[in-house]
């Protein structure tokens, strides 16, 4: 009873911060609460214990849906406190360990406000977007509370959002963990309040439509990319974000249009979801080469990539005439797909040998367990570019199933346990998979544009030697390079 009366504080407090409510809480009450947060408070039972105002928003948080610009505000000054000492959330516990603020199943015992601030955020992606692209601020103009009008941090203390809690260990929440539930609670809503940052989704909400990548979605993506690319070894299997590598393969899944154009996109033939997000390709390769030794994650992006490649060969099927050369767009579209592809065949290499994280078996897994992706990139693809795909519900059906069959079954081929060692035999193995692949989304975007089967053949022949290429410098970018286990 208690915990239901927690959530419908929770559900009422987000419904009153809507502007769309009569009567809301409009900012002047907001910057009272924010006040209210770093004022210590009274606990019945608890002893010496106090807790913050804050503390006690944090279990609310984690219940309804809030205003943008409350989450906003309440986010960038609970943020501030936090930096200023990481340690004030544990400074004053209640002796008894069996108290809680968060009386939920899940999310941790509540000390920690941050963790209810981030389940919040992954609630309201538009929210989360803009939150994790500010910077961090400090009171400079010391009224007790940190907004808008107080200063970035500078010089050396400088630091963004996205940084400042990618920086966080797993375990800096130890004191909000209960006895069989998560190990991080922290990171674990961290990290889905990212994946809703860059996806525009609610994560685990599949029905949910393609959003159009915004400025701060995109600019978040090139943050966390640019982070893990230059440190690698932080998604390591001891690497402290290694608990994120699932939402860091579904954050790279939903930006495969600008991964691939990272890769190759000479031709111009690449159109991103929205607002490009322009990423370094060395820190590309080394962030699709860490994240991709989690099977999950691998799936989710090599069922992207084969997606968006068959997107892209369909798109030049269905307009021949703006191409000069039919064959040599078909060779322009797989190419980039060809190098995520090779990317990923030695990311699953590293995994098996070197990391030793998992099997062939459950990478083959890991892609037939993330066919949604196939979906979700074919939708978005639907809903910007409609021209890119035959029209027709039923023709874009199959495409869906063809899609997904071809990556399992590519899967299944790259046998990556032989590819580690250098056996000649093993790396041809895992090239000829990604030839075709490439060959089945030629096929597949040729059915639906009503090629016939000698243009189809072709066309075939084109990709795949063009993909044999584009494969070879794909692995070969991480390959010499990654550091061991990364």
């Amino acid at each position: 009873m208690v915990r239901n009366i927690q959530s419908d504080m929770g559900a009422m407090l987000g419904l009153a911060t809507k502007t769309s409510t009569p009567d809301h809480l409009g900012t002047g009450w907001t910057t009272q609460l924010m006040k209210a947060g770093h004022k210590q408070i009274d606990v019945p039972g608890a002893g010496f214990a106090k807790l913050y105002g804050y503390q006690a928003l944090g279990a609310l948080l984690r219940e309804g849906t809030y205003d943008k610009s409350f989450l906003l505000s309440v986010g960038r000054d609970m943020v501030a406190m936090d930096k200023k000492n990481p340690d004030i959330w544990h400074d004053s516990l209640p002796s008894d360990q069996k108290m809680l603020i968060n009386l939920d199943e899940t999310g941790g015992k509540g000390f920690n406000p941050l963790t209810g601030l981030m389940q919040a955020m992954s609630n309201n992606p538009e929210a989360s977007a803009a939150f994790f692209d500010e910077p961090l601020r400090e009171d400079t103009n010391k009224d007790g509370i940190v907004t808008t009008d107080d200063a970035e941090l500078k010089g050396k203390k400088a630091q963004d959002v996205v940084d400042y809690m990618l920086d966080k260990k797993p375990m800096d929440d130890w004191y909000d963990t209960v006895t069989g539930g998560e190990q991080s609670p922290g990171q674990a809503a961290m990290g889905n309040a990212l994946e809703a940052a860059v996806t525009g989704r609610v994560p685990g909400d599949e029905g949910a439509p393609p959003v159009e990548h915004g400025k701060h979605m995109s600019s978040v993506m090139e943050k966390v990319v640019a982070k893990i690319g230059a440190e690698p070894e932080l998604v390591a299997e001891d690497g402290r974000l290694n608990g994120l590598t699932q939402n860091f393969g579904n954050m790279a899944a939903e930006y495969m249009p600008d991964l691939q154009a990272t890769a190759e996109n000479g031709a111009n033939q690449i159109k991103p979801f929205g607002t490009p997000a322009e990423f370094k390709k060395d820190e590309m390769a080394f962030f699709l080469g860490a994240v991709g030794q989690d099977p999950q994650a691998y799936g989710a992006i090599t069922n992207a990539q084969q997606a968006y490649t068959t997107a892209l060969v369909s798109d030049v099927f269905q307009h021949p005439e703006k191409h000069g050369d039919v064959g040599e767009a078909v060779r322009n579209a797989v190419h980039p797909g060809g190098e995520i592809a090779g990317i990923m065949t030695e990311a699953r290499a590293q995994g098996i040998h070197e990391a030793q994280i998992a099997e062939d078996e459950e990478y083959n897994k890991g892609v037939a367990e993330n066919a949604k992706w196939t979906n979700r990139i074919i939708d978005a693809v639907g809903a910007k570019y409609v021209e890119m795909l035959p029209a027709g519900g039923d023709v874009v059906g199959w495409i869906k199933e063809d899609v997904s069959e071809s990556a399992v079954e590519s899967a299944e081929h790259d046998k990556s346990k032989a590819s580690r060692h250098e056996s000649a035999s093993g790396y041809a193995a895992a090239e000829e998979a990604a030839k075709e692949a490439a060959k089945s989304a030629v096929e597949t975007a040729g059915r639906g544009a009503g090629l016939t089967t000698e243009q189809i053949k072709e066309y075939r022949g084109s990709a795949s030697t063009q993909t044999a290429a584009a494969h070879s410098i794909g692995r070969d970018s991480v390959a010499s390079s990654s550091p061991k286990g990364s």
